[in-house]
């Protein structure tokens, strides 16, 4: 998602944005996109979070030659060490489906890092 400095320090990142919610019924054009994608900008690591889908998603990128890992809610783990909370809060901006409305009413938040991030949008 974006807002916060999690992948500041790599040499690059290219993001494909899939749908928040049921991403498995786009699967196809979803790793359709991946593997155009990863050839064009030539990328060698491939960090999925798209929930159930991640799974069979980094096992078909593997048997593409691929090298794909799911880390699922990292980002959003990431930003509750930052606010240092014990328990899983709602975070302004973030899909949050741990916590109760956290994924209600999501406030856009506007990151030009981020949005120029995106290379492919699974709508």
């Amino acid at each position: 998602m974006g807002g916060n400095d999690l992948f500041n320090e790599c040499k690059s990142v290219k993001r494909i944005l899939v749908p928040a919610k049921d991403a498995f019924d786009k699967y196809h054009e979803i790793y359709e996109a991946t593997i155009q994608i990863t050839q064009l900008y030539e990328i060698d690591l491939i960090i999925l979070a798209i929930g159930p889908t991640a799974t069979c998603l980094a096992f078909d990128l593997y048997n593409a030659g691929k090298r794909a890992l799911d880390l699922g809610n990292l980002d959003i783990e990431y930003e509750w060490m930052n606010l240092g909370v014990e328990n899983k809060v709602v975070v302004s901006g973030k899909y949050t489906h741990e916590v109760k409305n956290g994924t209600e009413n999501i406030e856009r938040i506007f990151d030009p890092k981020y949005e120029n991030q995106i290379v492919y949008r699974v709508e």
